[in-house]
């Protein structure tokens, strides 16, 4: 089996798990799957496995695939793990800053910023503006010398982030308060508390939780 028919399964079956264009519960066939990413059987049939060990797939009466569910419970641990873990690769991070660091750091900001004055109701400014919001975390982790808790932070980030993805435009002021929390943390990076810094951070992924919460994220299960 060639893997890069099977890396390309798994990127775009990724990409589109946590972009929602396929909804949480929804069952994952093989065969469709391989005519919509023009591969074979076999390699969609190793990339689902291979998401399955992310988390980002999941068995159901233990012969097919499908998308897990989106669950409060699940996203308040992913929040508080991501917390944890984060808040130490970005100290990490920081106490190794330099000037290209922190000016990275201030691009992906301005970049978050400008993102978030678009039009969110129109699809392709919505998933810019969670790009935008991955990069800035991309950039404030760059630089750390911890390298396996950098590859679990990365995980959790994209576990986290099929929440985030599916905020709706219309939910009141969450934009600008997302915005506001990130414009926090850039600040205590370009100071000069480590610890401040990290304490921060291993609060802020649960600054989301209860506007993901409010805003009709969690539909009913599927049958």
């Amino acid at each position: 089996m060639n893997d890069s028919f099977v890396d390309v399964a798994e990127q775009r079956l990724r990409h589109d798990i946590v972009n929602s264009v396929f909804q949480a519960g929804a069952k994952l066939r093989v065969e469709e799957l391989s005519r919509r990413y023009t591969v074979g059987a076999t390699p969609v049939r190793e990339a689902l496995s291979r998401l399955k060990t992310e988390g980002l797939v999941e068995l159901f009466n233990n012969r097919g695939f499908r998308v897990p569910e989106l669950t409060l419970e699940d996203l308040t641990e992913l929040a508080i793990s991501r917390g944890i873990i984060e808040s130490e690769v970005a100290k990490d991070a920081m106490l190794h800053k330099n000037e290209e660091w922190e000016l990275n750091l201030m691009s992906a900001m301005e970049r978050l910023r400008r993102r978030a004055a678009a039009d969110l109701a129109i699809p392709e400014n919505h998933a810019a503006f969670f790009d935008a919001h991955h990069q800035f975390h991309a950039a404030m982790v760059a630089g750390s010398q911890l390298k396996r808790l950098l590859v679990v932070q990365t995980w959790l980030e994209q576990q986290q982030s099929r929440y985030f993805r599916r905020l709706p435009a219309t939910a009141p002021g969450w934009s600008a308060q997302f915005v506001q929390s990130h414009e926090d943390l850039l600040a205590l990076a370009l100071g000069d508390s480590a610890d401040l810094f990290s304490t921060a951070l291993r609060e802020h992924p649960l600054l989301s939780t209860t506007t993901i919460g409010s805003a009709g994220v969690f539909g009913a299960p599927h049958k």
